[in-house]
């Protein structure tokens, strides 16, 4: 009989300890299932689909329409961010949709800030600063604290972002980021970085760096690769400074520099190249996906002003010209030029649009139809068919 009762508390045994393991996998895979949907969420929180949805949902509904009034505040510059419009002043950065609505108005703290921008995603810093923010249209997502003064900063479409700045012991330090604000790696260099350029896929960082060698300026692109945090290529330049460097797409970059226009792989190769000859160059600005819009001068004319425009190979598209200052440029939707005698909207193809008398303008911003401007009233919006400022809604 005891025998029986020991084998039956066995099999009890048994099926206690089978039941428990059942159990303990069950709440081991519960605990699965939830962790995966946290970091499903936290994902597609971080992802640019959920920052377009909430910027339509926070775009919902009309504003009072333009202008807008900037009491108190000193416009340092005015940027269309997708239907968005962008104004930077000395103490904030505010998003006003089409019809005037604020979408956002936040402090900054930045003296001279400059922007960067991504589809979804802005990135606020000021030269010799040594702070860096990043925004949606609706808010401030990160900010970041580096230990030395900043040189140049870039955002992708990505999300990756890059900060170039003075060294320590080294020249210059860049740091790469993740989309998420997590630093992904680091690059000690003994030349100083002049600027950095992300792709759009965030895979890629190019910086530009200036030296002096037996008296003649080199100019070096060095390329990495964020995956395997090692540099891809590196591709030089004599007699020449980088002025501007930014990807047209995940394998080729435009770099301007001061004597000639190129496109550039990754692989460190010049592909294409256009040289501006006796011509100075002014400025500069490249539309985000396929152009480059120079603006030229000459030594003999001052207030003569050549405005190139160049493919994504480098070839001369277009070219106008003004005979007044330039006050103000962007190539966006459109390329916008604002003079001493009012504001000219050329296309892609040099045509002539529009032209819209304005007086006091200070900023100018491309729209689709329309083009905002700074005035010493505010900043107004005009319509490119009629001329006519959009009156209020």
């Amino acid at each position: 009989m005891a025998d029986k009762l020991t084998g039956l508390e066995h099999a009890r045994r048994r099926r206690r300890v089978k039941t428990n393991t059942k159990r303990i996998a069950v709440l081991l895979g519960m605990i699965a299932a939830v962790a995966a949907v946290i970091i499903g969420v936290n994902a597609l929180w971080q992802s640019t689909f959920v920052e377009k949805i909430s910027r339509e949902i926070a775009s919902m509904g009309t504003g009072e329409g333009y202008p807008v009034i900037m009491e108190g505040k000193a416009v340092k510059d005015i940027y269309n961010f997708g239907p968005d419009l962008v104004v930077l002043t000395d103490t904030s950065l505010q998003v006003y949709n089409s019809s005037a609505k604020k979408l956002q108005d936040t402090q900054h703290g930045i003296a001279n800030p400059i922007a960067e921008f991504s589809d979804v995603r802005m990135l606020i810093y000021e030269p010799n600063g040594k702070n860096v923010s990043v925004y949606s249209a609706t808010k401030k997502l990160f900010d970041k604290s580096v230990d030395n003064a900043i040189t140049s900063a870039a955002i992708s479409n990505s999300g990756v972002y890059a900060i170039a700045t003075q060294g320590t012991r080294d020249a210059s330090v860049l740091y790469v980021y993740n989309k998420a604000s997590d630093i992904m790696f680091t690059w000690y260099s003994e030349e100083r970085i002049s600027d950095v350029a992300v792709s759009p896929n965030g895979r890629y960082i190019t910086v530009s760096t200036l030296t002096v060698n037996n008296g003649v300026i080199v100019t070096k692109l060095y390329t990495f690769d964020s995956s395997s945090k090692s540099q891809k290529s590196l591709c030089e330049l004599k007699d020449e400074m980088a002025v501007n460097i930014a990807y047209k797409d995940n394998s080729q970059m435009f770099l301007v520099t001061d004597a000639n226009t190129y496109t550039v792989s990754i692989k460190g190769e010049t592909v294409n190249k256009y040289s501006y000859e006796q011509n100075t160059l002014s400025g500069c600005d490249i539309d985000g996906s396929n152009n480059v819009v120079l603006m030229l001068g000459e030594y003999e004319d001052l207030r003569r002003t050549e405005f190139v425009i160049l493919d994504g190979n480098c070839n001369e598209v277009a070219n106008f010209e003004f005979e007044s200052d330039v006050i103000d440029f962007k190539a966006q939707n459109n390329i916008t030029v604002l003079t001493e005698y009012g504001v000219y909207e050329y296309d892609y193809s040099g045509v002539l649009n529009a032209s819209l008398e304005l007086v006091s303008g200070r900023r100018v911003a491309c729209g689709s139809g329309y083009v905002y401007a700074c005035t010493s009233d505010g900043i107004e919006k005009l319509a490119t068919k009629s001329g006519d400022v959009v009156p209020k809604e």
